[in-house]
């Protein structure tokens, strides 16, 4: 969204029916610069390039551009992008063989591939294979976790790691308990899907938000 945005030459004029107001169209590259910024610079620092596949099952002409669109993009900024072509009969395997790779970061699918073909587990086809993509390895946000997080406004994945610190081990050893425990983690942040976390940016780079309302209502009376 952000490089087709930024494709733009000049800002077009738009008029609100409404209010009769003339605005402008706002190029979306200076907000995102930041953005990317930071992504290089993580990349730089870590010195792993993520990788993400992506899966094209379907001989859309517009899925077709968007996967090389997204593939010249990732590139831009230091990540890895595969873009593999399969079919529909064979895309559930390769995510769930994606899921397991621990080579692999990052998975994307490019819709339709069923369109509205329902499915056995309710809903459609494609809406089960994008629920077949792992929390850890969904990049869009549209796995069936992040879904119900975002309706119940719940803003981290919560995971239970092992315990680690030192301390607590000698203790446990020396209480002669050899378990092994677990501490919350609730350091991850959902993700949100793309189209409507580029629309919070755009609005908070724009000042849109009253900032002295609280989180949900900054946007009330506008």
């Amino acid at each position: 969204c952000a490089k087709k945005l930024a494709s733009h030459k000049r800002a077009r004029p738009l008029c609100s029916s409404q209010t009769g107001k003339e605005g402008s169209l706002v190029k979306a590259a200076p907000i995102a610069k930041p953005f990317r910024e930071e992504t290089r610079s993580l990349i730089k620092d870590y010195g792993v390039s993520p990788r993400i596949v992506g899966f094209l099952a379907n001989s859309d002409p517009a899925a077709y551009q968007y996967a090389h669109f997204t593939k010249k993009t990732l590139e831009q900024d230091g990540i890895t992008f595969d873009l593999i072509e399969t079919s529909d009969v064979d895309v559930e395997n390769d995510v769930i063989t994606a899921n397991k790779d621990p080579t692999v970061h990052g998975i994307l699918v490019f819709y339709p591939i069923f369109g509205s073909r329902p499915s056995f587990f309710g809903g459609s086809h494609d809406e089960y294979i994008r629920d077949c993509i792992s929390v850890e390895k969904d990049v869009e946000g549209m796995c069936s976790t992040y879904r119900q997080n975002l309706y119940r406004n719940v803003r981290c994945v919560t995971t239970y790691n092992p315990i680690k610190d030192k301390e607590v081990l000698e203790a446990l050893s020396a209480a002669g308990l050899n378990r092994t425990l677990y501490e919350k983690d609730e350091s991850k942040k959902c993700l949100l899907p793309c189209t409507p976390l580029a629309c919070v940016k755009i609005l908070e780079a724009l000042h849109v938000y009253d900032m002295n309302l609280p989180e949900g209502n900054r946007m009330l009376g506008k």
